[in-house]
């Protein structure tokens, strides 16, 4: 099978717009990571907020989150995002 030049170029052209598609999808999601702001700590049930403490006194931090999750209804991200930076460092 010999390839002409024409059907190259075709195959070098989608190769390189994959390449730009993936690129700009991973440079996105490092910037979308930054932006995720920690949820208000008013969302949260004084209930659940006992249950977050107890689980991050024991050092397990997923169940702090699914905790979190579960009473505020937020997304994984936020509920991560808010465990590690406001409600972790307040137990320190």
């Amino acid at each position: 099978m010999d390839i002409g030049f024409y059907q190259l170029i075709g195959i070098v052209f989608v190769v390189a717009a994959i390449a730009f598609k993936l690129g700009s999808v991973f440079g996105r999601l490092g910037a979308d990571s930054e932006r995720i702001q920690p949820i208000s700590t008013t969302r949260i049930s004084p209930e659940a907020r006992v249950k977050i403490d107890d689980a991050l006194r024991r050092g397990s931090k997923i169940e702090a989150i699914k905790i979190l999750r579960e009473d505020a209804g937020c997304g994984l991200a936020e509920a991560k995002k808010t465990v590690e930076t406001v409600l972790s460092p307040r137990l320190g």
